[in-house]
């Protein structure tokens, strides 16, 4: 078992200010963005972020413990999604002409 291992967080911006927290996934930050009309999912299921909103990515190795109880702490904050988000579609492939 590893000792170490890299962690990832992710933050929605507009015109590069943060706009939100550090979050753990980038559904989150993701949703961040959809909240503030900066994102959204298009037809196909593909996420794109209007001009002035951003992502940021960081990442740093951690020690495995700590990145082990950070997953079971977000696991157990899960909520299921609030009606009338944006439900991504599982279509990939772009129509035929």
């Amino acid at each position: 078992m590893p000792d170490r291992i890299v962690r990832h967080w992710y933050r929605a911006t507009c015109f590069g200010t943060p706009i939100a927290p550090w979050r753990d996934t980038i559904r989150e930050a993701r949703r961040d963005l959809i909240e503030r009309k900066l994102g959204a999912f298009d037809e196909w299921g593909c996420f794109f972020v209007t001009v002035p909103g951003g992502l940021l990515s960081d990442s740093a190795w951690v020690d495995f413990d700590e990145a082990v109880y950070a997953r079971r702490r977000l696991n157990r904050a899960a909520v299921m999604p609030a009606k009338g988000r944006v439900q991504r579609s599982r279509t990939r492939s772009l129509p035929r002409s």
